[in-house]
């Protein structure tokens, strides 16, 4: 996951906000999706704009 100066115990209540809300949209496969892509910081920088945004649009 991307890190930021924010206080360690606060990035488990926000991956749990971002899948709450991520949830109402997508199905479970493409939730995994998503998350195991902002997981990966390594993957993510890397990873085209545009690419990033399609994973926001539904299939």
């Amino acid at each position: 996951m991307v890190t930021t100066r924010r206080r360690a115990e606060g990035t488990p209540l926000l991956l749990a906000k971002f899948q709450r809300h991520i949830g109402h949209h997508f199905d479970a496969a493409h939730q995994k999706k998503i998350l195991d892509t902002v997981s990966d910081s390594g993957s993510l920088f890397k990873l085209p704009v545009d690419k990033f945004t399609d994973l926001f649009v539904k299939p």
